[in-house]
């Protein structure tokens, strides 16, 4: 790779840091990770993309539902 290519949103890495994920997240809190899963036998503990540019999106929080009050 060469310089200048963009791949990080936060413009802190360079060419042998691209495609490190940000540090404390793994694969496993990706939003595509499903699909590195299936098509590149990622691990959820992976800490590397290997999408080009590095396509790293945080998963959305799980909708929560409020208490009804009823019990089981």
């Amino acid at each position: 790779m060469s310089g200048g290519h963009g791949c990080c949103a936060d413009k802190a890495c360079n060419d042998k840091t691209c495609m490190d994920l940000p540090s404390g997240v793994t694969c496993g809190d990706c939003r595509n990770f499903r699909h590195c899963e299936a098509m590149y036998d990622h691990k959820a503990a992976d800490t590397y993309c290997d999408f080009f540019p590095r396509r790293f999106s945080v998963k959305a929080a799980p909708a929560t539902t409020k208490a009804t009050g009823a019990t089981p």
